[in-house]
């Protein structure tokens, strides 16, 4: 894994973690909350002290996003929202599961392959209404394979000429960096979007979390 967290302002409300499910599974996270601030920070952390909790009992995704949805809507009297990203992942059959909360769709990088994303649909996110239900995808990963997991700190990243950072300037740089680790990808995709903005101000919350699945040995 690779990851990086930068906050806007002294606290941000962008969240991940790893955690595992027992000996042969790994469960892992990625979210962003509306706004920014305190208000966002106390949401962010009830929303992943949950997401941990439940991971201990409910191993699909879908149904970890919909139990978490039901737990923070009815309690939420500001209105705040998360968009959240939940996979499961096993290491010796490298087979994820995804499912989407509303968040940006992860890369996914292949060896010899173009980068492309790997969920079809946003979905929608927690927090809103209770009783919503979830997609679920699921992958194959082989060995050297790559899944890319940030925010939209990232992609909608602009510099002073209000130009974004955008969706097609992340596939290829993405793709620029197959067969790479994953702390490497991490920071140099964290340096694309800061030369991109070229010293404007971070208007968003970024976080970046990179799994790489450990290639074949020669």
């Amino acid at each position: 894994f690779g990851a990086v967290l930068e906050p806007a302002r002294e606290v941000g409300g962008d969240l991940y973690g790893v955690c595992a499910d027992g000996a042969e599974r790994l469960v892992i996270f990625l979210g962003d909350v509306s706004g920014k601030g305190i208000p966002a920070s106390m949401f962010m952390v009830r929303a992943i002290s949950l997401a941990r909790l439940l991971a201990r009992d409910i191993a699909e995704p879908e149904r970890l996003l919909a139990r978490l949805n039901d737990e923070l809507a009815p309690d939420n009297p500001s209105g705040i929202f998360v968009t959240f990203l939940c996979a499961g992942y096993e290491p010796k059959s490298h087979q994820l599961t995804l499912a989407n909360g509303g968040h940006c769709r992860p890369v996914l990088l292949s060896a010899g392959g173009a980068p492309c994303w790997a969920v079809k649909n946003l979905g929608t996110a927690l927090g809103f209404e209770p009783g919503l239900e979830f997609e679920r995808t699921e992958l194959m990963l082989n060995p050297g394979d790559t899944l890319i997991l940030y925010t939209d700190g990232v992609s909608e990243a602009f510099n002073p000429q209000d130009e974004c950072y955008g969706d097609d300037r992340l596939l290829a740089d993405a793709g620029a960096l197959i067969g790479q680790a994953a702390s490497v990808i991490t920071s140099s995709l964290l340096q694309k979007v800061r030369a991109l903005a070229a010293g404007a101000p971070q208007s968003d919350d970024i976080a970046i979390l990179t799994l790489k699945v450990k290639p074949e040995k020669t």
